[in-house]
């Protein structure tokens, strides 16, 4: 085992501590780990290894006992106060980790880092479980879970894209804290749920996540709205976030009331859930009207 004493370059580093840090770089399985990034949470839980577990980022929301684990900060802003005084000997952070001034301290400190690649579509989400599972010397267990995770997962798809009729246009949003909901264009984990789930992405003309203006949202048509349960809690309701949405009452989904509503997690993550969360989605998508339009939250 190799120990640190972070004391005087700590706090130059600006950090302001004086911890020692120990790191078993030999030792097959990490017996202290930090993840961060909810897909990795997921993940570390599926394979059963959630003991080696000392920490997560707040966006680490399912399993529900996951909540209970020391937080280290956002992933987008982790504070690295936080990472270090639990001592890993191990982070595996979603490719998001930042600022990247944190993860620079991080690197500096040499505390091992392994970064999962994005993922936007069954193979990407089954490499992730791989990538996970070699971090945690778990290999053959997550080479089980990413097998059955494809063959799941490729079988709801094949399902709802083989269903007869139309494809339903579908317009994802993102929205919190006050602000316009942003729409999922081209390029986006979004459009390749939607795509997954047997739609076509109506605002596919558009690249990334943007603001949808009422002209653009009237010329992509939507016959459906997708909302994420975070956005509605915070709106307060579905209609408090259809109103958001300038054109929305020119559009199908608007004059139907045809709304579905999802876990953040359950939407992007790509992970373990990657076959409930295309049938979930694929399946709201065809319901001809959800109770979620018709008031409730």
């Amino acid at each position: 085992m190799i120990c640190r004493a972070f004391t005087p370059a700590t706090r130059r580093a600006g950090l302001g501590l004086a911890l020692l840090v120990c790191a078993t770089p030999s030792q097959a399985q990490p017996e202290r780990v930090v993840s961060i990034g909810g897909h990795v949470t997921e993940i570390v839980y599926a394979l059963g290894a959630q003991q080696q577990l000392v920490g997560a980022d707040s966006s680490s929301l399912y399993p529900p006992e996951a909540r209970a684990l020391p937080q280290v900060g956002y992933m987008r802003q982790i504070a690295v106060e936080g990472v270090i005084s639990l001592a890993p000997d191990l982070i595996i952070a979603s490719p998001d980790i930042g600022p990247p001034a944190a993860v620079e301290k991080l690197e500096r400190l040499g505390i091992p880092m392994v970064r999962t690649r994005p993922a936007n579509s069954i193979d990407s989400a089954a490499e992730r479980i791989r990538e996970v599972g070699r971090a945690l010397d778990r290999s053959e267990k997550a080479e089980q879970l990413a097998r059955a995770v494809s063959e799941k997962a490729r079988a709801e798809s094949e399902r709802l894209n083989g269903l007869p009729g139309p494809r339903p246009r579908v317009a994802l949003f993102l929205g919190h804290n006050g602000r316009s909901p942003m729409g999922s264009g081209s390029g986006t984990s979004g459009d390749a749920m939607i795509r997954l789930a047997g739609g076509d992405n109506a605002l596919s003309g558009m690249q990334g996540f943007k603001t949808v203006p009422a002209e653009a949202l009237i010329q992509a048509a939507p016959d459906v709205i997708v909302f994420t349960v975070e956005s509605v809690a915070a709106a307060g309701s579905p209609q408090a976030l259809l109103k958001r949405l300038p054109g929305i009452e020119h559009t199908p989904a608007g004059r139907e009331g045809r709304v579905v509503v999802m876990d953040l997690l359950e939407l992007f993550s790509f992970g373990p859930r990657l076959p409930d969360s295309i049938a979930k989605l694929g399946d709201g998508l065809r319901a001809p009207r959800l109770p979620q339009a018709d008031g409730g939250s």
